[in-house]
């Protein structure tokens, strides 16, 4: 909540002082229950209390500033029990962005990502592909080139020794045919252990997109080293897990990360997979991968499967398969309702989800 309030308030000032006449002010609000949620194992079904979230989203944008703030809270109601009301704590976000001039940029937020860090299935960037990190700069001396660095100082006020202290990087974008870049995260910490990261984008192709990158992560570390942090090579990653959140986020967290994505879009087709391994991985599983199908059937409604595997390579019965149908209808522009059926198998246990979301976006 210090990082909600801070943001808030360091945005309305930012946004009296130098942003009288913005270009674009936007919002967007989703509300989303997975209806139905069962567990079958040993032939028996058990129900999970039935929950829903909501998150909000406000932008704006305007010639020297840019921020975003966003929200997201809980309802879940247990069978006996009256109804719980919490805040989201992974929905929050938020960023700053001052260009006093047209190469400088001072920014607030923790998500500058080089392209080659996107997993197009998931929609996460590799937190290694993080140019900087809380609050930072970012220079642009020529076209294409972007030079940033960030310090996580809310982690030297608060002690939280889980997040790095400073990150750095570089990437140059070459017209409309490659990006590359390189990012070293935590290299002065004593507590915490070094990654550094080599990212390429390929866009040579009209409507085809190539990713490619490599993370070293130095040092031994445990399995809860940084977890959740940005901290390690491959955190978030979008997997399975075997909980009420069949798409919840997870860790590949080892010394060596190697991560491939691509995205194509062809009219109404597209097409999105995503591969990132990590051998001998602290966590649960070494491998993940991901597909995503979707066709355009009208202006309106668009159908899409969605499927994953979470493997780990010393113990190939723990593999974790997951599929996602689902169809999107757009209804007059601002709104659209989402509907599909979750389904995830772990060896005999069977996870289903009827997740029904609706989703409202306004730009002014």
């Amino acid at each position: 909540m210090k990082k909600l309030t801070m943001s808030l308030v360091l945005a309305l000032a930012l946004t009296f002082a130098f942003a009288e006449q913005p270009k674009t002010i936007s919002f967007e609000n989703k509300v989303s229950s997975e209806t139905l949620q069962l567990q079958i194992a040993d032939g028996k079904a058990s129900p999970a209390p039935f929950r829903m979230d909501e998150v909000a989203r406000a932008e704006f944008e305007s010639d020297k500033l840019d921020a975003l703030i966003q929200v997201g809270f809980n309802w879940t109601f247990p069978a006996e029990k009256y109804a719980q009301f919490d805040w989201t704590t992974d929905a929050l976000d938020y960023y700053i962005e001052f260009r006093p001039i047209e190469q400088l940029t001072f920014f607030f937020h923790d998500e500058v990502f080089t392209k080659g860090s996107k997993l197009f299935v998931t929609g996460q960037n590799v937190s290694s592909g993080n140019l900087g990190s809380d609050f930072g700069i970012c220079w642009r001396p020529i076209g294409g080139l972007r030079i940033a660095a960030g310090a996580d100082f809310l982690s030297g006020i608060g002690h939280d020794h889980s997040r790095p202290i400073i990150n750095f990087g570089v990437d140059y974008t070459y017209g409309s045919l490659v990006s590359v870049g390189l990012t070293v995260r935590n290299p002065f910490s004593y507590t915490q252990k070094i990654a550094v990261g080599a990212f390429v984008s390929f866009t040579g192709v009209k409507n085809l997109t190539l990713n490619a990158a490599y993370t070293f992560r130095g040092g031994d570390f445990d399995a809860g080293d940084g977890g959740s942090s940005g901290l390690t090579a491959a955190s978030p990653v979008t997997v399975p897990q075997l909980t009420t959140d069949l798409f919840a986020h997870t860790s590949l967290l080892a010394t060596h990360l190697i991560q491939l994505s691509a995205s194509y879009t062809q009219k109404a087709f597209t097409f999105a997979a995503d591969f990132a391994i990590a051998p001998s991985s602290k966590n649960a599983y070494d491998l993940y991968a991901g597909a995503d199908l979707g066709y355009r059937l009208t202006d309106e409604i668009k159908a899409a499967v969605r499927a994953g595997l979470n493997l780990d390579l010393d113990n190939a019965s723990s593999a974790v398969i997951s599929v996602y149908p689902r169809v999107d209808w757009t209804v007059a522009k601002n709104h659209t309702i989402s509907a599909g059926a979750k389904v995830q198998i772990e060896g005999s246990k069977i996870f289903i989800a009827l997740p029904l979301a609706w989703n409202f976006k306004y730009k002014i």
